[in-house]
């Protein structure tokens, strides 16, 4: 039994590379013809596993993210360091100015 479904896969997926643009029932009316018992449900499973598998196929070609370098001690902030600049940021009216006066300051202290 399995090789005779494995047989009848194959056909289909035959005649779907054969005509792609055909529907299920096209494709089982062909294959009925050959002297396979093929459904057009038949056809529409192995059409959609052809989809899946190809899909598979996409996400393991994709390349991984780079894993983020590991924080070190000298990384860190502390939690008061971070409400300095929480304070800084709503002094001086944006997260873009307080990075452009800091930016200034390190050229002034440079």
């Amino acid at each position: 039994m399995a090789k005779k479904t494995a047989a009848k896969t194959q056909a289909i997926k035959d005649a779907l590379a054969a005509d792609p643009k055909a529907g299920p029932q096209e494709i089982a009316e062909k294959l009925v013809a050959t002297g396979l018992d093929v459904k057009p449900k038949d056809v529409s499973n192995v059409k959609f596993q052809m989809k899946a598998a190809k899909k598979r196929r996409k996400k393991a070609a994709r390349k991984p993210m780079p894993a983020a370098p590991p924080s070190t001690a000298g990384d860190m902030i502390s939690l008061s360091s971070l409400q300095a600049a929480k304070k800084l940021v709503k002094e001086l009216g944006g997260v873009d100015k307080a990075k452009r006066a800091i930016e200034s300051l390190g050229r002034l202290v440079d």
